[in-house]
């Protein structure tokens, strides 16, 4: 895995448009090793980087420095599934072979994923 870079910040917002990764440089060149790494990894080993959690430096998400360098806003019109906790939600990078992303594409026309695969 890609070794933390200091100096990162970033924000996913989550509204009715969709999400929104806003960061500074140091976040997008985090997030380019990141890629990278997921690029050469194995696709059948389904490696993540899970965006807020992976850039969030250690003294945030351990020591509760405030302000956070890695945080995620919910805008007016973000709908949350019943029960679900704010602060949850989060934006996952994973790489995938060609027959699990056929399975994904097999449900382009009803635009959702069944439970079963979700």
């Amino acid at each position: 895995m890609p070794p933390k870079k200091p100096g990162v910040r970033v924000c996913l917002v989550l509204d009715a448009e969709g999400a929104k990764l806003y960061g500074n440089r140091a976040a997008f060149s985090s997030l380019a090793e990141w890629m990278a790494w997921l690029a050469q990894s194995p696709e059948n080993e389904h490696f993540e980087c899970h965006v807020v959690m992976d850039l969030e430096d250690d003294e945030s998400k351990f020591d509760g420095k405030e302000p956070r360098n890695a945080w995620i806003l919910r805008g007016p019109n973000f709908s949350t599934a019943p029960g679900e906790a704010k602060g949850t939600a989060e934006l996952t990078l994973m790489c995938l072979e060609e027959g699990e992303l056929d399975q994904l594409a097999e449900h382009q026309r009803a635009g959702s994923l069944p439970r079963n695969l979700s």
